[in-house]
């Protein structure tokens, strides 16, 4: 009897796991149009909600660097003006004291100077060594692509608008002339959600995209997919682009041009305006279970017939076989709506210029998104420092009117007592060092002599409350002394000093521990987008990284189907952690543990390799020759001993004159 081979008919023959393709960019009619505009008029509505956190971001960041006068205030009269104005029609100079900036350099100080990376494990034990491939894949990501950089300016958009939010893709790269993958970040102005979003891990996200300005040859370069057909309509669409036009609307490194931003225009005429929109879409499936091979599938309506069709012929060879109906491990399934995310490039009016489902098997969009949020609303580090700068503000500005206000060495001289010199030769004597006035002091009673008089007006509580601000400030933000390295005044306990910085790390803890949460997001789509396209073997070759040499070249055939699990830890390459590698290593050859091969290939020493070198030439010159190594090589004497660790070097040292204990 002839067996049906079900290694043929599997899920792949029922169900078509391939992504839907782009489709070609076609002239649309009327109702395929609306349909389009429709969407854009939706997502034109979605940007416009964010039209209130766009506006505190811009706000924080004009607090931030140096821009404190610029809130509109309605004046006593009713004319709208800025604060700055205000103060001015007064007689006063308005005086700004930035101390918001310095609290934001020293957060993303702290974030630098602990540099933290990916590392994956594997969840097969047996398959230890890819989590460790995959690692240094990880890393390699890092270092082309510059994230430690990416990160930290995330970092500055995270503190002033709450929101961070980058973009994992893979695309052609002309610099490398090569497919890889690449990490964007977005900042809030040029993106949008709904709006309508509780959850703080972005579990309620349906709609999200951003607003691009591209050039003509990059959106021919990247969308065409290598039609050229596709490329001519898009050039008749964006006809009246000039990419050589001269853009003078304004300022070279200027916020102005992100502030003044719209949905439908872009600022710079020479650019096209592409809206990038990705939805959750759904769609009427099957999802069913398979016991012959033990997994879920999922299946087009219309493959109902199909799935009957294959279990009759299974009940039927079982049958044929001896084996009852209600035995046979047939497919059953149910009626399902799926949920799945759909991209559309667009053009302003309406012009599809790509569409696909995703393409990512991680079945998510590019964008990486974490919001400080709490009951519905964004909320900043920069916001709750804002008033306390402008408590400050307000108290300076006071100081300083009352002093310019206040008499301050005025000289008073009654008429009579004004003897033979004029009132010019008065001042001049009386502003000139020595200087002599004659007076006349017949007659005068004491009270009418002349006097000066200095008044000190500022004693009215301002400088306390002013130093209440200072401290409020410290207390809201966490940044205090310690964490900013200044030195501790005189008498100040170390323990003091050291709760301090303690405290400072506490205070921030929240928000550190939130944008690692981010980071561990984009990397995990990171990994997943490098195991779907990385698909030909290449040697990564990463810096400061102690991994062996097998584990360096990527294999995308056991690695593609493995799953790992990634946590952030801290960077092996931070001269801390080197410091104490090297340090426990020279503690293992102490204790004849290790031999001090092991010790230059595990360490990270900056002649580690060429004293390899030399100690693996010398070796076999006196392996040959009959002789024991009995010390460092001469020539290395000079190079270990310039600028190095003195305690490394003398134990290096130490180490390379016992060869029986490396034994």
């Amino acid at each position: 009897m002839k067996q049906t081979d079900y290694r043929k008919l599997n899920l792949k023959t029922l169900v078509d796991n391939s992504s839907t393709g782009a489709k070609e960019l076609r002239k649309f009619d009327s109702i395929d149009k609306s349909d389009n505009m429709a969407r854009i008029f939706k997502y034109s509505r979605l940007w416009n909600d964010l039209d209130h956190a766009r506006k505190r971001r811009k706000r924080a960041v004009s607090y931030s660097f140096g821009d404190q006068y610029s809130d509109i205030i309605t004046d006593e009269h009713g004319r709208k003006m800025t604060e700055g104005q205000h103060i001015m029609q007064q007689g006063k100079v308005p005086i700004a004291n930035n101390l918001i900036l310095g609290q934001v350099k020293t957060v993303i100080g702290q974030f630098r100077a602990n540099q933290t990376e990916p590392s994956c494990v594997s969840r097969d034990r047996d398959e230890a060594k890819l989590g460790e491939m995959m690692s240094i894949a990880m890393q390699y990501a890092y270092q082309t692509n510059k994230l430690w950089e990416l990160d930290a300016r995330t970092m500055h958009e995270f503190l002033h608008s709450g929101t961070a939010i980058q973009k994992v893709g893979y695309s052609w790269s002309d610099e490398k002339q090569d497919m890889t993958e690449n990490i964007d970040m977005v900042t809030l102005p040029r993106f949008f959600f709904n709006g309508n979003i509780e959850d703080p891990r972005g579990g309620d996200f349906t709609v999200m995209g951003e607003i691009l300005d591209w050039s003509l040859s990059d959106i021919i370069s990247k969308l065409c997919g290598g039609n050229r057909q596709k490329a001519l309509e898009i050039s008749k669409i964006y006809n009246n682009i000039d990419e050589h036009s001269i853009v003078t609307s304004y300022q070279a490194l200027s916020r102005k041009k992100i502030n003044d931003l719209s949905f439908f225009i872009p600022t710079d005429r020479s650019k096209c305006r592409v809206i990038c929109a990705w939805e959750k879409e759904s769609r009427e499936v099957l999802k069913g279970h398979d016991y012959l091979t033990g997994k879920p599938f999922i299946a087009k309506i219309e493959e109902a017939g199909i799935i009957e069709a294959m279990n009759k012929q299974r009940i039927s060879d079982a049958r044929k076989q001896g084996v009852a109906q209600e035995d046979v491990p047939i497919m059953t399934y149910e009626w399902h709506l799926e949920r799945f995310w759909y991209v559309r490039y667009l053009t302003p009016t309406g012009e599809v210029l790509y569409e696909s489902e995703t393409p990512y098997t991680h079945k998510r969009p590019p964008y990486v998104i974490k919001i400080s949020m709490f009951d519905g609303e964004n909320y900043s580090f920069v916001d709750d420092l804002i008033e306390l700068n402008r408590g400050i503000n307000r108290l300076s500005t006071m100081v300083d009117f009352i002093i310019s206000s206040s008499p301050k060495g005025t000289f008073i001289i009654p008429e009579e007592a004004i003897g033979l010199m004029n009132k010019e030769e008065i001042i001049d004597q009386y502003q000139a060092p020595g200087g002599v006035v004659v007076i006349k002091t017949k007659g005068l009673t004491k009270e009418q002599l002349p006097y000066t008089v200095s008044q000190n007006a500022t004693n009215v509580g301002a400088y306390e409350l002013l130093q209440l601000y200072m401290n409020s400030m410290k207390d809201a933000s966490g940044v205090y002394g310690a964490l900013q390295g200044k030195s501790p005044s005189a008498g100040t306990p170390a323990a003091q000093y050291a709760q301090e910085s303690q405290q400072s790390s506490i205070n921030l803890l929240d928000l550190f521990e939130t944008f690692k949460s981010f980071r561990q997001d984009r990397d995990i789509t990171l990994m997943q987008v490098i195991q779907q396209y990385w698909r030909t073997p290449k040697y990564m070759g990463v810096t400061g990284s102690s991994y062996n040499e097998q584990s360096r070249w990527w294999n995308p055939e056991k690695i593609r189907n493995s799953s790992f699990d990634l946590e952030i830890k801290e960077s092996a390459s931070t001269p801390t952690f080197i410091q104490i590698n090297n340090s426990l290593l020279l503690d293992f050859f102490k204790a004849n543990a290790i031999g001090i091969k092991e010790v230059l290939k595990a360490g990270s020493f900056p002649f580690g390799d060429k004293l390899l070198e030399i100690l693996d030439q010398q070796e076999k010159e006196l392996q040959q020759s009959g002789q024991i190594q009995t010390g460092i090589p001469p020539e290395m004497q000079q190079q270990i001993s310039e600028g190095q660790d003195p305690n490394a070097v003398q134990q290096l040292t130490q180490a390379m004159q016992t060869p029986a204990q490396a034994a």
